[in-house]
């Protein structure tokens, strides 16, 4: 298992609806954060800084790395504004 795979292995673990966001910074400087929607569908989000946004090439290793091959990814930008991209797990 790849040190990414653990990461968001846990990090998804630890997401449950109505708490806290549990989030980490790789050491690439990509922070990751996952949430559960209302629909139970889990969702990655990934951002850097004001000046750099994550690219889709980052979105689609980490959807492939969570093992959600039919995941979406959209652009968004966070509360405070930052560009991110939201990885959404595909719910049947």
């Amino acid at each position: 298992m790849s040190r990414l795979t653990f990461v968001l292995t846990d990090l998804i673990s630890r997401a449950q609806p109505g708490q806290s966001v549990p989030f980490t910074r790789l050491p690439s400087g990509l922070r990751v954060a996952v949430r559960c929607l209302p629909s139970g569908a889990r969702q990655l989000s990934l951002t850097r800084t004001a000046s750099q946004k994550p690219s889709v090439k980052e979105a689609e290793v980490c959807r492939e790395h969570a093992n959600w091959p039919l995941a979406s990814i959209e652009e968004a930008r966070t509360v405070s504004g930052l560009p991110c991209l939201l990885v959404t797990e595909a719910r049947p």
